[in-house]
Formats: structure tokens, sequence, C-alpha cells
């Protein structure tokens, strides 16, 4: 093998691992969380009992940014809210700590879908997502919450 082939080899070798090395070092790692929703999950009252939806929560630790897919289906009233509560288990309503929507009227039948920044949040939901949940709020019978899942159960 000649002097110019071995440096040739080399230097791809080199660049192949570098490559490697560099999107390996690139690749942030996602967490993604998908929780039903049920009003039978709703504490401290049930609450739609009709209505059922579906969460996709997706947390880059890294950045501390929260992504979510959230929709919903035959919720009574006016859907005004979806947040991610915590720390609480399934028994426990808590304050809510990452919003998703408020205060923008949706159908009863919709879908919500974004991202937000949570520095304070995102790597506790990441720790334990059993200890988190989501859920959407309706006005006028379901202020407290229409329906809830656990994330991580």
């Amino acid at each position: 093998m000649s002097r110019r082939t071995v440096v040739a080899s080399i230097a791809a070798v080199v660049v192949l691992f570098s490559l490697t090395v560099g999107a390996v070092m690139a690749a942030r790692p996602v967490f993604v969380f998908q929780t039903l929703m049920t009003g039978e999950n709703e504490r401290p009252e049930h609450g739609d009992e009709d209505a059922i939806g579906h969460a996709t929560v997706m947390i880059w630790p890294a950045t501390d940014e929260v992504c979510w897919v959230v929709s919903w289906n035959r919720v009574d009233g006016t859907v005004v809210a979806g947040h991610i509560h915590g720390p609480a288990d399934s028994d426990t309503a808590v304050a809510p700590i990452v919003t998703f929507f408020q205060g923008v009227p949706h159908e009863g039948t919709d879908t919500s879908r974004g991202c937000t920044i949570s520095t304070e949040w995102a790597d506790d939901i990441v720790a334990d997502p059993s200890q988190f949940y989501v859920n959407i709020h309706s006005l006028p019978d379901h202020g407290p919450g229409a329906i809830r899942g656990q994330l991580g159960s």
C-alpha cells in the first residue's frame, strides 16, 4: 500500500468519525409521554363523563422545550384552557405548571398543538412523569377540569 493511499484512508476515517461524532453531539434527546384523558379521571370530582381526549407531550430537557398535541372530543361547553398540572398523584388536584392555552375559546371537539419553554418543570416531568397530569377545562360546567390523564401511566 502506498503512503498516499494510507494518508487518504486515514483522512477518510477522520472525516467519517468527525461526521458521526458531530451528528451524535447535535442530537437532542427527546422524551415523549402520552395519556388518555377522561372525565372519570378528574379530581376531586369527576368531570365530563362522556368526553374523551388524548395528549402527547414531548420534552427536550437540554433546552427545557415542552411541546404538545392535545385533542379532545365531546367536551361540554366551551373549552377555555389546557395545562400540565403537578406534581400530584392520580387522586390529587393541584395548580397548573405548564400552560398549553388559556382564555382562547375552543370547540367541544378540537385539537391544540404548540411549544413553550419550562425551565422550572421540564426536568422534573422527565424524571417522574407519573406525578404530572394533563387536563382540559371547559365552561360553564367544568372549570376545575373536564377531562384528565396522568403522564407516564
